[in-house]
């Protein structure tokens, strides 16, 4: 994981815990930002043409949570394909720390909402599969991704391969193994989409502590205006046809986070409002 500069308390009680965080981000200077530099992205094909995102520019600054959240087809996944360097805008760039995105790289983690998780390999052997391929030292990989697993609580299941692990569990491997890179920026696409309300919720706490200790900058793809409420420090509102920004909500809330509450139930009203859900 990245660079820890929180723990106990501090990391899962009170907003003390992300302005701490922000604090240490600003000193360090290690967190990547993202800039979507008006970008535009057309599909065609033959002689059909489908305009998926029009003119986004979205600054995201470095160590934040931003979710994107809207309806289908505004391009949440799109932008997130972008960042990822698995499509190239049709105009515009897209650049982490200044840097245009050219293709995929191993400074970015991605969760997508099935896990996509090696079939053929444990549950311990997903985790260090990314730590491969950085051709990081045996022993340290086995120990990093160790520590990963105990922390999303899953020590006991090291050994286990995804047919044996129920769909929570399997997403939390998806998580450990995105992290265990020490991604400069997590990429999930609705990664707790398919699960019940109560492992959701779970899921959600879970991430939180983990993303807490840690330099990195996370873009969270969701229909949930709850979850993005509970989750980010910004929500980015897109509508479709064709995809684009119409709102952009700094969430200013203590953790941890009550949906109970009426400020939280403030910022829910302005984001469906935004979606002009009825």
């Amino acid at each position: 994981m990245k660079e820890l500069i929180m723990t106990g308390a501090d990391a899962i009680e009170g907003f003390s815990g992300r302005a701490a965080r922000r604090r240490a981000i600003n000193s360090s200077g290690k967190a990547v930002g993202i800039h979507f530099d008006s970008v535009r992205k057309e599909y065609v094909t033959g002689s059909s043409r489908s305009l998926a995102i029009e003119r986004v520019d979205l600054r995201i600054e470095p160590g934040e949570f931003v979710c994107l959240l809207g309806r289908s087809g505004c391009g949440k996944s799109t932008l997130l394909n972008m960042l990822a360097g698995f499509l190239k805008p049709t105009q515009g760039r897209v650049l982490m720390d200044g840097r245009e995105v050219t293709g995929p790289g191993l400074d970015r983690g991605i969760v997508a909402q099935n896990g996509a998780l090696f079939p053929w390999l444990t549950a311990l052997e997903n985790v260090e599969f990314g730590m491969r391929m950085k051709k990081v030292p045996n022993s340290k990989r086995r120990q990093d991704a160790r520590r990963l697993l105990s922390l999303f609580g899953l020590e006991q299941f090291e050994g286990s391969y995804p047919r044996q692990l129920s769909g929570g569990m399997q997403q939390r491997v998806a998580i450990a193994r995105a992290m265990a890179i020490t991604p400069q920026i997590l990429l999930m696409d609705e990664p707790f989409g398919a699960l019940d309300d109560i492992t959701r919720h779970t899921m959600q706490g879970e991430l939180l502590r983990a993303w807490i200790n840690t330099t990195t900058t996370v873009i969270f793809v969701t229909h949930s205006i709850s979850e993005a409420v509970y989750l980010a420090d910004r929500v980015v509102v897109m509508a479709p046809r064709p995809g684009r920004i119409i709102e952009d909500i700094e969430i200013n809330l203590p953790d941890p986070r009550d949906q109970a509450t009426t400020e939280f139930a403030t910022y829910y009203g302005r984001i469906r409002a935004a979606l002009g859900a009825d």
